[in-house]
């Protein structure tokens, strides 16, 4: 095979191995950079779940600060409407108080007679008047307790919905670790395309003929058919022929130097 067909066979191996080799680095590159874009998508989604989640715990903060100020006016009105009805208790109390008062001075005619009869009756309105209050003063005391219990009542239940209210909002939103980098895919090595190209330069010289060993007995052969030949068609040399004990001629060795 001639010399240009070789070098064009070598180069279309090279060509091959190079542009294997290109074609790999270029699908490694394209999944590196497709791992760095989506590396960034994602660092971006957790930039904007970190400012959304702390935005709603914020806002969550100024409710729970509403939420409280409404559960302390809730307690509060409920202690004047008790205070109301603790006054209106005691109002009634009081005008029981002094309608006996009344009844006892309009019951009261001492001064107008004299003897047991008279110290008797007079006794006998300011007993009735004292027994009333002392009722009157004693369900008094016992309704100023059960208010006040009422009260406590009510601020015991505000404390426990304010602490609801802020076991929701004491602690701050944990958002975690960032999404960590990719692992980038190293470059394929290149020495599979440097053995590649080797071998094309190899297989290329190979066309050429560059290893084929030279036949070294082509010139002695020729020697050897002409000197046959000459021996064969000159009649000196055949007469120097012996017989052999086997029957066949023999040449002697003095005639051999005739064939150089």
């Amino acid at each position: 095979m001639c010399e240009p067909t070789a070098i064009a066979t070598a180069a279309s191996g090279i060509a091959s191995a190079v542009g294997s080799q290109a074609a790999a680095e270029q699908g490694a590159s394209a999944r590196n950079r497709a791992k760095l874009k989506n590396h960034e998508r994602n660092n971006q989604q957790y930039l904007t779940d970190v400012m959304l989640n702390n935005a709603i715990w914020k806002n969550d903060v100024q409710i729970a600060d509403v939420q409280f100020d409404q559960t302390y006016m809730s307690m509060i009105d409920q202690w004047v409407q008790q205070d109301k009805q603790l006054d209106k208790i005691f109002s009634a109390g009081h005008y029981k108080i002094e309608k006996s008062i009344r009844k006892m001075y309009e019951n009261d005619y001492a001064g107008t007679m004299t003897g047991n009869t008279a110290a008797r009756l007079a006794s006998k309105s300011v007993k009735d008047m004292g027994f009333e209050t002392a009722e009157t003063l004693h369900g008094l005391m016992f309704d100023e307790e059960e208010a006040m219990l009422k009260q406590d009542i009510t601020k015991g239940e505000a404390d426990r919905k304010q602490w609801d209210i802020y076991d929701k909002i004491r602690f701050q939103p944990i958002h975690g670790h960032a999404p960590p980098p990719p692992i980038m895919e190293a470059p394929p090595s290149r020495a599979g395309m440097f053995l590649q190209m080797g071998a094309s330069v190899v297989g290329g010289m190979a066309t050429a003929g560059v290893f084929k060993a030279p036949n070294v007995f082509s010139g002695a052969s020729e020697g050897v058919t002409k000197a046959g030949s000459k021996m064969f068609t000159d009649p000196t040399l055949m007469s120097g022929f012996v017989p052999s004990s086997t029957g066949s001629s023999v040449l002697p060795l003095q005639s051999y130097s005739g064939l150089a």
